[in-house]
């Protein structure tokens, strides 16, 4: 920008207007062209910049100019930083002891500040905490986080050797191990037999029934194969069929073709004098257990019934063997049908002493197989 001694020799020695001294022989500056060509070509510059068109109608355009080139937005080569404008920032140290009230931080600054107060909690130090992800749980090796509800019975459902579950089969089907089941345990009884019954006797005669024989028991620990997982057959062996005569014989029980248990045998009836001393024999428990890598055990034979003819109290029906997995029947009073068991127990026999009533010995329990998954 021209001074007004740029273009006149009658400005003062500063450079500036002057009005003279005619007394003194001072000359008035002279206002000349030039100089205000220059003046008019500055203020048109400034307009210019602000982008605003020149108006001849507007006395406002400079004031309008000079708005916008002292507008934050409208700057240029603005600082990009806290060093450019000057202001010191907090050090790591300041910003971890937290006791300057004067410098800002910048965000590395306010991290490491939340670091030094807030630590990872551990085992005996409060503090904050991660959560653990699936595959940390699993892998069961790590002590800095914590672990959530959701994951950790994930983890456990997961987990080997753990007891999934135990099923109780009563009704012959087909056993399908889920997905997650990697072994199972076995037990499987065979179905009880039935006690022994009686007709109606003739007069001076007493009848007296055996109880039945408990199915026999096999017990095995399999583990899981893609042929298992197609599904494995699972008979149940019947209880033997009651009567008034000899009891039935319990059916067998199978776990595919990998373990079995042969049922009991029914009671045996017998007749004779009521003054006599005789015996109803038990049926026998079932003893031909097939399979297994764990021991199994043969059914509890029924016990005898008996005719007493010195102490008519101990007179009674036999009751039936019990089963690894199930109740026998009991021994029954004079001239009342025989106690079923249960889950492969023997039922139990009769004793009658009655000329017009048959009695029926106690059914056998039919045959059970319970499964323990493990995953």
């Amino acid at each position: 920008m021209k001074k007004i001694s740029d273009s006149t020799s009658t400005a003062n020695p500063n450079g500036e207007f002057t009005e003279g001294s005619p007394a003194a022989g001072v000359p008035a500056t002279l206002i000349k062209a030039d100089w205000l060509n220059s003046i008019q070509r500055e203020i048109l510059a400034a307009i210019g910049v602000a982008g605003i068109p020149q108006s001849p109608t507007d006395d406002g355009q400079l004031a309008k100019a000079l708005k916008w080139l002292g507008s934050w937005k409208n700057l240029t080569d603005k600082p990009s930083n806290l060093t450019d404008y000057s202001i010191t920032i907090a050090s790591q140290v300041e910003a971890e002891a937290g006791t300057d009230n004067a410098k800002p931080m910048t965000a590395l600054r306010v991290a490491q500040a939340i670091a030094k107060k807030i630590t990872q909690a551990t085992e005996t130090a409060f503090g904050w905490a991660k959560i653990a992800t699936a595959a940390q749980v699993a892998t069961g090796t790590d002590t800095a986080t914590i672990v959530t509800p959701a994951t950790l019975a994930t983890a456990l459902t997961n987990s080997s050797g753990r007891l999934y579950r135990t099923i109780q089969i009563d009704a012959s089907t087909t056993y399908t191990p889920v997905a997650q089941v990697k072994r199972i345990e076995v037990e499987i009884v065979g179905g009880g037999g039935a006690g022994a019954g009686a007709v109606a006797l003739t007069s001076g005669q007493n009848a007296i029934g055996g109880g039945g024989g408990a199915g026999g028991y096999a017990h095995t620990i399999l583990d899981v194969t893609d042929a298992m997982r197609a599904g494995i057959p699972v008979t149940i062996g019947s209880g033997g069929v009651a009567g008034t005569s000899t009891g039935g014989t319990g059916g067998t029980t199978s776990f595919g073709t990998f373990i079995s248990a042969i049922g009991g045998t029914g009671g045996t009836r017998a007749v004779g004098g009521n003054t006599a001393f005789f015996t109803g024999a038990g049926g026998s428990g079932g003893r031909a257990a097939v399979g297994g890598v764990l021991p199994s055990v043969q059914g509890e034979d029924g016990a005898n019934g008996q005719n007493n003819s010195t102490n008519g109290v101990l007179s009674c029906g036999g009751a039936g063997g019990r089963s690894q997995l199930g109740v026998a029947g009991d021994l029954q009073v004079v001239n009342t049908n025989g106690n079923a068991g249960v889950r492969g127990g023997g039922g139990s026999g009769v004793l009658s002493v009655s000329t017009t009533t048959s009695y029926t010995g106690g059914k056998g329990g039919d045959g059970c197989c319970v499964i323990r998954e493990y995953t």
